[in-house]
């Protein structure tokens, strides 16, 4: 699996469970736990999911911005919603037109 389909597996299935773990993307799209560690970091640091809770030493997340079907992309410092063309900053949350 490439970089561009093993992102867009992992977002449709963050998109389709809402709830997840990193360990439960890993198990279902057969991502490298690494892997999806630093998308979900980069979905974190966007804004798009959060923390709701931790089981054991894992967090659980919950996505709370679904955009749409493309996968968002890392662009600059920050990620780039391409259904709408807003790139979603990392460090301070601003969005700016693409």
């Amino acid at each position: 699996m490439d970089f561009k389909s093993t992102r867009a597996a992992q977002w449709r299935v963050i998109r389709y469970m809402a709830t997840f773990k990193t360990a439960d993307i890993a198990q279902a799209t057969g991502v490298k736990t690494c892997t999806v560690t630093e998308f979900v970091r980069q979905l974190k640091n966007a804004r798009m999911i959060k923390a709701i809770d931790r089981t054991g030493h894992m967090k659980v997340w919950r996505l709370i911005r679904d955009f749409g079907p493309k996968t968002p992309v890392k662009y600059g410092d920050g990620l780039l919603n391409p259904n709408d063309g807003i790139v979603y900053a990392f460090t301070t949350g601003a969005r700016h037109e693409r």
